[in-house]
């Protein structure tokens, strides 16, 4: 059930909740559209989510994981770096660098961070708790990239898509090659208290609020 549930939580988030990409609407006439969300941010943040709880990566590398899920989303299998043209956006080339910028930050903090750390605040039974076993992680993963590659040897900037692939298995290496983070019981306290959950609730919202501005309001100006 939690795996399942875990998968739900991280389609539904950014294609749903904060996005129409898969409305409700699509989601009724094109039921399979959900399944195939589910599978591909479910696949991704279950093995991300077990890097973290095992305490193979810190701040930086979920970063980079984070990052590496942009690239695998937007630049290999829904190609909107070199398709999509928002109001304010112009390419370089066959590259939309500002939309790719843009889309990155959103699936590395909305699509993968924020999922993760929900599921573990909605089921605290399963906080900090791997979710898959060794061969279960390696299953999942094989999965996600042999999908993803898929995907990239279709005809359409085949060559562009590759050469995302090939940096987002980069970027996944760099993140396990950066220093593990420091057991919490080794860290000196610094005294001060931790911040209230309304204050960051607000922050947040204002930081996606913001976010948005960013890349709709502000190119769409100039």
């Amino acid at each position: 059930l939690a795996i399942p549930l875990f998968c739900l939580i991280a389609c539904l988030i950014p294609e749903t909740i904060v996005t129409s990409s898969t409305s409700v609407a699509k989601i009724s006439l094109q039921p399979f559209s959900l399944v195939f969300v589910a599978i591909f941010y479910g696949l991704a943040d279950l093995v991300i989510r077990e890097a973290i709880v095992r305490g193979r990566v810190g701040l930086a590398g979920k970063l980079l994981l984070g990052v590496a899920f942009g690239f695998f989303n937007e630049g290999v299998v829904a190609g909107t770096w070199y398709t999509v043209v928002p109001k304010g956006y112009v390419f370089l080339g066959v590259w939309n660098w500002g939309w790719a910028i843009s889309l990155t930050v959103f699936h590395t903090f909305v699509s993968v961070l924020t999922p993760i750390y929900l599921f573990d605040n909605f089921m605290p039974s399963y906080a900090n708790t791997p979710l898959l076993h060794r061969r279960g992680i390696f299953i999942t993963s094989v999965i996600f990239l042999a999908l993803c590659l898929v995907i990239a040897l279709t005809p359409h900037y085949r060559v562009e898509r590759l050469l995302v692939y090939a940096a987002a298995l980069l970027l996944i290496a760099l993140a396990f090659a950066l220093p593990r983070p420091r057991d919490a019981a080794n860290t000196t306290p610094t005294g001060k208290p931790a911040p209230g959950l309304w204050p960051l609730r607000l922050l947040g919202f204002v930081a996606l609020l913001l976010y948005f501005i960013c890349i709709y309001v502000v190119p769409s100006l100039l």
